[in-house]
């Protein structure tokens, strides 16, 4: 099984290599295609010379994690609890379209990873959670609430595909959906033919309106404007 190292042979540390730069180079991978022999490929070294720097794929992939959390910028505290909650999503957002993470935008969370990150602690993660917390308790909001609200946070950052989501990536949708609509027989969906004629959703836009959506929501919800 290639996530842990095989017993046997090893070879000398190549001095090109750093943890560091194993890691960055290890996020750039596809999710699909990634290996350690791949990895090894894309850093011209034998998969031994990883077996000195990390013991097993996992590792390798709790360093991508760790390397995420610290690049993700920081939000300012002196912001209200709207503009930070917005600014929190948007920064989220920005930072994975600048950056070439495969392994970022294509990722798979399993269990509840909303305090942790890669099943172990992180001091820029509680870092994080403090600063919010302390946001909206001064905001108005009680602690139950305000730990509610990071979860829900949490949880819409990691799993929505529209994070990832580019323009292109869009108008492909879109254009999929308009040509199932238009191969249905007329009238089928009434309500759905206005859609040929409307064009693609532009996607920042969209992105910034559901933004708006989901602080409004927490906004009702929770009584505090």
């Amino acid at each position: 099984m290639e996530d842990e190292i095989p017993e046997g042979e090893t070879r000398g540390r190549p001095r090109q290599l750093t943890k560091r730069s194993i890691v960055q180079a290890a996020a750039r991978i596809r999710p699909e295609e990634f290996s350690l022999s791949k990895l090894a490929d894309v850093l011209g070294v034998s998969s031994q010379s990883l077996y000195h720097y990390f013991p097993s794929i996992k590792s390798i992939k709790d360093a991508i994690a760790d390397e995420i959390a610290q690049k993700i910028p920081m939000i300012d505290t002196g912001l209200p609890w709207r503009a930070y909650v917005s600014e929190m999503i948007l920064q989220y957002r920005s930072w994975l379209n600048q950056n070439d993470y495969p392994i970022a935008r294509n990722a798979v969370y399993d269990g509840i990873a909303i305090f942790r990150i890669a099943g172990r602690r992180s001091e820029i993660l509680l870092r994080r959670f403090d600063n919010f917390i302390s946001v909206f308790l001064r905001d108005g909001f009680t602690l139950d609430q305000t730990v509610e609200i990071w979860i829900t946070v949490q949880n819409f950052l990691r799993r929505s595909d529209l994070h990832r989501a580019e323009a292109t990536g869009m108008a492909s949708a879109w254009s999929d959906l308009q040509a199932d609509i238009a191969e249905s027989e007329e009238g089928q969906y009434s309500a759905l033919e206005v859609l040929l004629e409307t064009p693609c959703p532009e996607m920042n836009a969209l992105y910034l309106q559901i933004t708006n959506i989901l602080i409004d929501g927490i906004s009702a919800r929770y009584g505090v404007d």
